[in-house]
């Protein structure tokens, strides 16, 4: 694969968290904001765009996909099928979450193995040509896993923020019941496990990141989008906060260019950004069995064991 990479390091904001805690529409009114493009999930870049088909936000494949068909050809323009397969295959052995906890002990802890420097010298020009090609200053990656993150965070190109998107356990869990086209389900206890790990994991990463790290609630966020992202924006620099005027929750989403993820990431148009609280009132006993299985974390963050229905209520 090719060498293209820019001397000057791509700032990245890398969305941690648990899956189903809105990071879709997070992202999405994130990479509204001039200077933001929200690339989605790029460590699903290799087996599920390349590999598997998956189209991007614009619908395209990613190969003919007028962003990423330059991303691609600016970075790696000699990319092969045996190339996808190895990344791949790097990803899947190195790139894990309990390799990031192991990494953290003294007495495992070792130099990076030379397929995942391979691995990383392959962002690093993918981070830049995304630069290049939508002239962006921020680069928004959904991907959500500790592991990618501190490897990307490893990289003197790359100046990785973490911004830890926290929504209650109970809410998540909830979320993973419902059928949604595209998207597995979760039992209430893999839900909860899942939670757990990916939160807990996200304090490790932002570690061995020595970055800049930022937790937000998704209950903070839809409560009031406009006041979130913008403290998101002054975390990450000086990028020109954005005014969506009187919007009163009413956003308008423009088409993007995401890899991977919720089918949500295909809509555009006018959206109402509100709080999704039906779970407080649906939820039997598996509320209290997510309630126990999450309980310090959920304590940690802020949640109450018995929380009231919100009064508004919608996508999630």
């Amino acid at each position: 694969m090719g060498d293209n990479v820019s001397t000057t390091p791509v700032r990245v904001a890398y969305i941690l968290g648990a899956a189903r805690s809105g990071s879709t529409i997070f992202s999405q009114l994130l990479g509204e904001v001039p200077g933001v493009f929200f690339a989605g999930e790029v460590i699903h870049l290799w087996d599920q765009s390349l590999l598997l088909g998956d189209p991007c936000g614009c619908s395209e494949d990613v190969r003919d996909c007028p962003v990423w068909s330059q991303v691609l050809h600016r970075a790696l323009p000699d990319l092969t099928a045996e190339d996808v397969h190895e990344m791949l295959a790097i990803r899947n052995a190195e790139v894990r979450s309990h390799a990031l906890l192991a990494q953290r002990l003294p007495a495992v802890a070792r130099p990076m193995s030379q397929d995942l420097a391979r691995y990383r010298r392959a962002h690093e020009r993918l981070f830049s040509a995304m630069r290049d090609v939508t002239g962006a200053d921020i680069i928004v990656d959904s991907s959500k896993n500790a592991a990618h993150a501190a490897v990307l965070g490893a990289s003197p190109r790359l100046d990785v923020t973490v911004i830890h998107l926290v929504r209650d356990p109970r809410a998540t869990a909830f979320s993973w019941g419902r059928s949604v086209e595209g998207l597995g389900r979760l039992s209430p206890a893999r839900a909860s496990l899942q939670w757990d790990v990916r939160n807990a994991v996200a304090a490790s990463a932002t570690s061995r990141l020595g970055g800049q790290y930022v937790r937000i609630h998704y209950e903070d966020f839809v409560a009031d989008p406009e006041r979130t992202i913008v403290g998101v924006l002054e975390a990450l620099g000086d990028v020109a906060a954005p005014s969506f005027g009187d919007h009163g929750g009413h956003f308008a989403l423009s088409p993007n260019h995401s890899l991977h993820g919720n089918p949500r990431r295909f809509e555009s148009g006018p959206v109402t950004i509100e709080l999704d609280d039906e779970w407080t009132r649906a939820m039997g006993v598996e509320r209290h069995l997510v309630t126990a299985l999450t309980l310090p974390l959920l304590l940690r963050y802020g949640y109450p064991l018995r929380p009231r229905a919100a009064r508004r209520r919608a996508r999630s």
